[in-house]
């Protein structure tokens, strides 16, 4: 049974059915012809009248290929020749990279180099961070105790047990009672970071350093200082802070006979008295306060003392401390400003 085809109708013959039936040449070539004809030159028509605009920044549309890496329209597209042009022609313009100018740089992987022209990867910082290693540093954060005389024999031992560089705070704990026997100098030199601290048993049961004659010097420290609950327990032991560091003594007396100086502070020094007696230094001062050093003294009692405050060079001393210290000279400046409740004393 003949059919038409669904978009042209052009007639067709099923051989099955119309197998014997005589060929018709005007219904099966001259009809069919003339439609395919006549769409075709529909198709013409339509796809004349199809208009196709120039392509820009804005417009899909007809574009034309250049070469050119000079040029400035934005309605042509550059070939892959172009691009491969410009960018040798970018590369070879950039300069190599120094200290002194930007410039393309090539990565490099090691840490052990000297040379100046390349840029180190992550992998290299992190490598070169794996390999730091800190001398003399502690990097325990919570506060680490040493304890004299059950760990140590001395203070001086204790604080020679401590790391220069440490992270968090470092206290050297003296029993009750404890009379310490080392016969030298209690040196808090070069320690960074955290804060170090000698302190006694309590503020009723108080231990006793510096029976030999020596005290604390303090050196090249900027980490926090503090001294608690000590008696200094003999006529020459001191604390002689000459150091841009902050140092609190609270608690602690020095009474023992014909003494000299008790506390000295210079270069910068920061200090804070609290809560401290001194007598007997019939041959020197209570307190120095020297070259720029800034001292707060509160609540320090004591009788029988040569001076109090000696101030000089730049010294800022305030003395809230009231009347319960007495000596043969209450004040010495030179050059320094002493602070009272009653208005500042100057030089």
């Amino acid at each position: 049974m003949s059919s038409n085809t669904p978009n042209l109708g052009l007639l067709k013959k099923d051989p099955m059915t119309d197998g014997n039936e005589t060929f018709n040449i005007q219904t099966m070539l001259n009809d069919n012809w003339d439609k395919i004809d006549d769409k075709v030159g529909q198709m013409s028509d339509e796809i004349g009248n199809i208009t196709v605009p120039d392509a820009s920044l804005t417009v899909a549309g007809k574009t034309m290929l250049s070469n050119s890496i000079t040029g400035t329209r934005e309605n042509v597209a550059a070939t892959e020749k172009a691009v491969k042009l410009a960018l040798d022609k970018s590369l070879s313009s950039v300069p190599d990279a120094s200290l002194t100018v930007a410039g393309k740089t090539m990565l490099s992987n090691a840490i052990n180099g000297t040379r100046q022209n390349v840029a180190a990867t992550e992998y290299a910082v992190k490598t070169a961070m794996e390999n730091v290693k800190v001398e003399n540093y502690d990097g325990r954060t919570e506060e680490v105790f040493y304890y004299v005389p059950s760990q140590y024999p001395n203070v001086n031992e204790a604080l020679k047990a401590i790391k220069k560089v440490n992270a968090g705070p470092r206290t050297v704990q003296i029993d009750a009672g404890f009379d310490d026997p080392w016969t030298g100098q209690y040196g808090i030199i070069g320690f960074i970071g955290g804060t170090i601290s000698i302190t006694g048993a309590s503020s009723t049961n108080k231990s006793k350093i510096g029976s030999a004659g020596y005290g604390i010097y303090v050196s090249n420290t900027t980490a926090p200082i503090f001294i608690r609950n000590i008696i200094f327990n003999h006529k020459d032991s001191m604390v002689n802070c000459q150091s841009p560091c902050a140092i609190s003594i609270s608690g602690c007396q020095k009474t023992a006979s014909n003494a000299g100086d008790w506390l000295w502070f210079g270069g910068g020094a920061r200090a804070t008295v609290s809560n401290c007696q001194c007598s007997n230094a019939v041959y020197g001062d209570v307190i120095q306060a020297m070259t720029n050093s800034q001292v707060y003294i509160l609540l320090l009692t004591g009788s029988n003392n040569f001076g109090f405050i000696n101030a000089s060079d730049g010294a800022i001393v305030t003395d809230v401390s009231g009347d319960g210290i007495s000596a043969t000279y209450k004040y010495s400046i030179n050059r320094a400003i002493i602070l009272t409740s009653s208005g500042p004393v100057y030089s």
